[in-house]
């Protein structure tokens, strides 16, 4: 081996080579156990700076008259997945915990009861159809209020 050889041709490694490498480095710092939680963490507040400025907080997504619904009919059903998978919705139950005042299991019934919102929005599909559909329910702000979340917290996870 020579190295005077060797030191010319890793010279010869242009940015472009080094880029190519980075994706393999970063798998392998991931290799270093007390680099995971470090890098995981430095991560997600990278994904979190991100998304602050790319999405705008109070931004609705618009809504539509009711003359411009697309008819049930022409909503898509990908009939793969199951209708009615047996759920039992007189036991269903929702178990919250976390940063909240009241934790517990609430009914569909204890959500329901929550005022109900109603609003046509365009639901735009990965699979590249779109339609004007009417959804309706309770706000999640409504119960997130009637459970008391902390409003400081920064995750919801379902």
């Amino acid at each position: 081996m020579n190295l005077r050889t060797d030191s010319r041709q890793f010279k010869r490694i242009n940015r472009r080579e080094l880029l190519k490498l980075s994706p393999v480095l970063a798998l392998g710092a991931f290799a270093v156990p007390r680099l995971q939680k470090p890098l995981l963490k430095t991560g997600f507040a990278f994904s979190d700076w991100a998304s602050a400025r790319l999405f705008r907080s109070g931004h609705l997504a618009p809504t539509f008259d009711d003359s411009e619904l697309t008819p049930f009919a022409r909503f898509p059903i990908n009939d793969y997945d199951v209708d009615d998978p047996g759920v039992d919705l007189d036991n269903w139950t929702l178990t919250v915990s976390g940063a909240v005042q009241k934790p517990g299991d609430y009914t569909l019934a204890q959500i329901q009861a929550l005022p109900k919102f109603r609003q046509n929005t365009r639901h735009v599909c990965i699979e590249g159809w779109d339609v004007i559909g009417r959804f309706g329910g309770a706000r999640l702000a409504d119960f997130l209020q009637m459970i008391g979340a902390d409003p400081a917290a920064r995750f919801i996870t379902v």
